[in-house]
């Protein structure tokens, strides 16, 4: 990490380079492609399985039942309805098990491979490493302070989450969300040191919170 501290006319800043990966943490069904009907049957019925013990979510009886049958359905396929029943029996995993697995995994980005895993899912991880860069500055009026960070990854969604801790980096506070990477907060007491921070939520998934910066404010 590489880490400036700056000082023109008195004011004092501090600017973070860091490179941050980015990732998306998505939950897919992977079907085996050797092994023909028995070999995906199986697969369905381990997701299933694992689904409906998970420590991480809860899926309802009904949601089980109604996958169970699409899962038999599809055992019992013959050559000329298979590929439909296995749409069905995709559809229903997706529908009923994956998207709240998905769901929940989004907003704890913490644990979330560990959550889809318990699902019987497997996990594809797309980082984008990109170079972040985050300063704040004292702004033109009394208490106010500019906040500065790269943007998000292109072609994203992406919100920028501002945090300020008002007792020395002890407890942080999201004080403010913002599509662009600059900001300016307002109210601050001069001569008080505050501390901030920010995170990225790329796609509805949060991401690493970023190290503390510091500013006494004038």
């Amino acid at each position: 990490m590489k880490k400036n501290l700056v000082l023109i006319a008195n004011v004092r800043f501090i600017i973070l380079a860091t490179v941050l990966p980015v990732h998306t943490v998505k939950g897919v069904i992977n079907y085996p492609k050797k092994g023909g009907k028995g070999k995906i049957k199986e697969h369905a019925e381990k997701i299933l399985a694992a689904s409906a013990t998970s420590i991480w979510v809860n899926i309802s009886e009904d949601d089980i039942n109604f996958v169970n049958s699409k899962i038999t359905d599809y055992g019992t396929a013959t050559q000329g309805n298979r590929a439909g029943r296995k749409q069905l029996m995709t559809q229903a995993i997706e529908e009923k098990l994956l998207t709240t697995f998905q769901t929940t995994a989004n907003a704890d980005p913490v644990n979330s491979i560990a959550i889809l895993e318990s699902g019987g899912f497997h996990v594809k991880v797309q980082a984008i490493k990109q170079i972040q860069q985050f300063k704040v500055i004292n702004g033109v009026n009394q208490g106010e302070v500019k906040l500065e960070t790269e943007g998000g990854p292109k072609n994203t969604r992406h919100l920028h989450l501002w945090y300020h801790s008002l007792d020395g980096g002890i407890t942080y506070s999201l004080v403010d969300a913002t599509n662009s990477a600059d900001n300016i907060l307002t109210g601050y007491p001069s001569d008080k040191t505050i501390y901030f921070k920010t995170r990225l939520k790329v796609n509805g998934v949060l991401q690493v919170m970023r190290d503390a910066i510091y500013v006494r404010i004038n």
